[in-house]
């Protein structure tokens, strides 16, 4: 909800004064998602939820974050990245944006598969290892407090709304 405030304040979805409410909607996936299409389907889940929670809101906007492994040399490695879904709800248009990913150690990534990723992600594996990691927010940390998972967001939400503004505007 921090973001979705924020990016109001910075003028979208309506510019400051637009009200901003929460439903905790369900993403219908695994506690870490892995790749694009299990966390666009999370995204797209709650997006559902939320329009079966709160109808007749004037926009809905969901978010899910998820681990994409990327091929590099000499090995793979992984990054966190959020995507979000901006719908305007009497028209039912909708955009998509994901933020910045953020490199997450492969070993934390890991440690979850083996646990399952249907219980536990991979933010649970590097906040043990690592006092004061904020499971919910390890971006804070793996960016060396120049990011918070919000400020990536920010962006996301700001590139979504843009977007669904261009087809608002018929231009192609």
């Amino acid at each position: 909800i921090g973001a979705l405030r924020r990016a109001v304040d910075d003028g979208c979805f309506g510019g400051a004064g637009a009200l901003v409410e929460g439903v905790k909607a369900p993403s219908g996936i695994n506690e870490q998602p892995w790749g694009h299409e299990e966390t666009i389907f999370g995204a797209m889940n709650r997006l559902a939820a939320a329009k079966e929670m709160a109808p007749g809101a004037d926009l809905y906007v969901a978010i899910e974050n998820g681990i994409f492994e990327v091929a590099t040399s000499p090995e793979p490695r992984c990054f966190d990245l959020a995507w979000v879904v901006v719908e305007a709800g009497p028209n039912g248009r909708q955009a998509m944006a994901h933020s910045v990913g953020v490199e997450f150690p492969r070993a934390f990534v890991q440690q979850a598969r083996e646990e399952g990723f249907d219980k536990t992600h991979a933010g649970h594996k590097l906040a043990a290892a690592n006092g004061g990691v904020d499971v919910q927010d390890p971006h804070r940390w793996l960016s060396s407090d120049r990011l918070c998972r919000e400020d990536l967001l920010v962006g996301a939400l700001s590139a979504a709304w843009g977007q669904l503004e261009r087809q608002r505007s018929g231009a192609s």
